[in-house]
């Protein structure tokens, strides 16, 4: 799920620990209005050399969600986040974002949503940028689903360089497309692409942009009432423009694991 959101460009070298969780409250106030309020945190710790890129994220939020009608929610998202970067100046953000829920068909939904991001660097003016995230799932037949997802935003990731230099701002431009095909009642090949831009400017250093391109291809088998097994295997490749972040770099990755819902 890296690759679909969080952090990627600077993950080349060394090994590291990524933590992540995301908790929320729903409340139906009236029978067409709600919202979900919540808490996330998340944490990059490398090793090494590349500790200079250690991020700690702190994102407090709040959603309005209004029924337009049977088919259409019209929401209003607001998200506070703090960022405490190790090596290089803190952030703050604030999104203010507004979108829909809408269900095109008995098999499909789109959403949307689009807004502005508030972003001050400690030390630096602020600034303004547009921010927005599309979603789109549909279940072809009854064997065969897909995914569809693309997003824009400034974040703190992969920021740091060697001996100090930091750039202000790193703009992620994400694309992504999945597949999932059902063999049977138990067992499901998944498949996908994930591409990334980061550009990289401020700070006082010439700008560099990073491309990384993510496919994948996995199998889920489903063991037992509450419990799948799972394997996939992914091929990235990272680009780095001008080389400044020494980014260049092919990995070949392969995972298996269990999961347990409950």
């Amino acid at each position: 799920p890296d690759y679909t959101y969080g952090a990627v460009n600077d993950r080349s070298s060394d090994e590291y620990l990524f933590f992540s969780t995301d908790n929320s409250v729903g409340y139906k106030w009236t029978d067409r209005l709600g919202t979900y309020t919540g808490f996330q945190w998340n944490t990059l710790d490398y090793d090494s050399d590349d500790s200079r890129n250690d991020r700690q994220n702190f994102v407090l939020y709040n959603q309005f969600r209004y029924v337009v009608s049977q088919q259409t929610i019209a929401t209003l998202d607001y998200r506070y986040r703090w960022t405490d970067v190790k090596d290089g100046n803190n952030s703050k953000n604030q999104k203010i974002l507004l979108g829909f829920e809408h269900r095109l068909n008995p098999t499909a939904v789109l959403i949307a949503r689009a807004g502005a991001q508030f972003r001050k660097v400690d030390g630096r003016s602020n600034q303004t940028n547009p921010t927005f995230e599309l979603y789109y799932k549909q279940e072809v037949n009854e064997a065969f689903k897909v995914r569809l997802s693309g997003a824009y935003e400034i974040n703190d990731y992969g920021t740091s360089l060697a001996g100090g230099s930091n750039y202000e701002n790193s703009s992620v431009f994400r694309i992504n497309a999945a597949g999932d095909y059902y063999l049977s009642a138990d067992l499901y090949l998944t498949g996908g692409v994930n591409y990334i831009n980061n550009e990289y400017d401020g700070g006082g250093l010439a700008e560099d942009t990073v491309d990384v391109f993510n496919i994948y291809l996995g199998a889920t088998y489903q063991l037992a009432h509450n419990l799948s097994g799972n394997i996939n295997y992914n091929f990235t490749t990272s680009n780095d423009k001008t080389g400044a972040l020494n980014r260049d770099y092919d990995r070949n990755r392969i995972q298996a694991g269990l999961n347990y819902t409950f």
